[in-house]
């Protein structure tokens, strides 16, 4: 392992990395997960897609980022959650993103 200063030197050190991100559960709720990836090897690409792929297809699409202080609410068009996630949702578990402080709601 190669010691790096942030993410952004991680990634230009690793030219086909691909990232999963695995949202934490805490006291003030559960984390979003991030799927990212980054390559111009088009072989590695093709991989990086299969996994994408088997992702979408035990996810579902239904996510609505919602203002806790406003009550505003957008539809959030490529975010998909889990059964895992909308069971802790339904039992009361906030749902929160990666980055910000607007709250997610599973649809369906």
């Amino acid at each position: 392992m190669l010691p790096v200063g942030g993410l952004n030197e991680f990634l230009d050190r690793n030219s086909s990395a691909l990232l999963l991100d695995i949202g934490r559960r805490s006291s003030e709720g559960l984390r979003e997960s991030w799927l990212t990836a980054k390559t111009q090897d088009t072989g590695v690409s093709a991989k990086w897609k299969d996994f994408a792929a088997r992702l979408r297809s035990i996810t579902k699409l239904g996510t609505v980022a919602v203002n806790p202080q406003t009550g505003a609410s957008v539809r959030l068009k490529d975010h998909r959650f889990s059964p895992g996630a909308k069971k802790l949702e339904v039992e009361g578990v906030p749902m929160l993103p990666a980055a910000g402080t607007s709250r997610l709601r599973f649809e369906g």
